[in-house]
């Protein structure tokens, strides 16, 4: 490999690296939550089994987010000062989802805090997204379809 193209490599890794961390461009200097909602455990759980990553010192739970409007938010990874990391879920697309983009949105965002891992828009013939780390929310059709790869690149990005 040229001195060039690792430069550009280096350059590009540093910027995927500090825009990619998070949904989120800021740090949060005080937790909100404190450990992980009962909610999101069955999740949280799932996500070590997956990707071998522990959860230590690390918060998440739900908070009333932008669901509304061109920003709509429905999951939020925080980078914070004392913890590894927190996620904040909103409460009203948790209520109005089914268990299957539950479980993807949480493996977004754990994607985000815990595996440094950036938006993926790769898209399948079919329209559907490749990975968990799609930018929106997941459709159930395309889960049941595709969940299993989408789990294997997870992995492949977390390690």
């Amino acid at each position: 490999m040229r001195l060039f193209d690792k430069i550009v490599l280096l350059i590009s890794t540093i910027m995927i690296l500090a825009s990619a961390h998070s949904c989120s461009k800021l740090i949060r200097t005080i937790p909100k939550h404190k450990g992980i909602d009962p909610a999101f455990k069955a999740y949280a759980s799932e996500f070590t089994l997956l990707t071998g990553k522990k959860l230590d010192n690390f918060s998440m739970g739900f908070a009333n987010l932008p669901t509304k409007g061109p920003n709509q938010i429905i999951g939020m990874c925080w980078p914070t000062l004392f913890l590894r990391g927190e996620v904040d879920i909103d409460k009203g697309f948790w209520q109005y989802t089914n268990k299957l983009q539950r479980r993807s949105l949480i493996l977004h965002e754990l994607g985000h805090c815990v595996c440094l891992a950036a938006h993926d828009t790769s898209l399948y013939n079919n329209g559907c997204p490749k990975s968990h780390m799609f930018p929106t929310s997941v459709s159930t059709w395309c889960i049941k379809k595709h969940g299993k790869q989408m789990d294997e690149d997870l992995i492949k990005k977390c390690k």
